[in-house]
């Protein structure tokens, strides 16, 4: 398989970006977290958060060592980087452990044009 970080795939574009990790329990999204998104999904699988005013629900971004996957959900620590100028993708995981095994890192990612 083609690694899409080293040939950019047609109609996206590569960024440098904060990455962190989170899960839908209470520690990660707070007491009212109902294992929804903010765009109704299922927050239970595989998906990302981000600034919609930065990165619009639906774009389809790759992050190394993750996959390929969706925007589909937000946060206020999204939201504060980008008025800082910051890109913040936040991923989803179903275990909170896998979320803090991530941690924060500073990568390339791709992005759907």
């Amino acid at each position: 398989a083609v690694d899409p970080m080293l040939h950019v795939p047609a109609g996206y574009r590569k960024v440098k970006a904060l990455v962190t990790g989170y899960c839908p329990c209470s520690r990660c999204c707070g007491r009212g977290s109902f294992g929804i998104t903010s765009t109704g999904a299922n927050a239970w699988t595989t998906g990302a958060a981000a600034d919609p005013r930065a990165i619009p629900y639906g774009q389809k971004i790759y992050i190394p060592k993750y996959g390929w996957t969706t925007v589909d959900d937000t946060g206020g620590a999204m939201r504060q980087n980008w008025r800082k100028g910051r890109l913040h993708f936040d991923i989803r995981y179903r275990f909170h452990w896998e979320a803090r095994q991530w941690g924060a890192r500073w990568m390339d990612v791709l992005i759907e044009e």
